[in-house]
């Protein structure tokens, strides 16, 4: 798995588990070259590590996007002060 850890930090987390799964994802199509073979082949796929998301922090059926209120904001350009 690629990462930003030197390989003092990589030796320390040997053996550990992160919690979370790969996962196989579609990306854009590319060559790839079966070591035992020489077989050149296209693959359309990739695996990556999804982590784990903390219990309770997503509600099953809506979206994780930020949406603002725009209510909350002045319309006439003067920031409210609001108590």
């Amino acid at each position: 798995m690629p990462s930003t850890f030197n390989e003092e930090a990589c030796k320390a987390i040997l053996g550990q588990e992160l919690p979370g799964k790969i996962a196989k994802v579609a990306c854009e199509p590319y060559d790839y070259t079966v070591e035992e073979t020489g077989e050149i082949i296209e693959l359309d796929y990739k695996y990556e590590y999804q982590p784990e998301e903390p219990k309770g922090s997503r509600v099953p059926g809506e979206s994780n996007k930020v949406v603002a209120d725009v209510n909350t904001f002045s319309e006439n350009g003067v920031p409210e002060l609001v108590d």
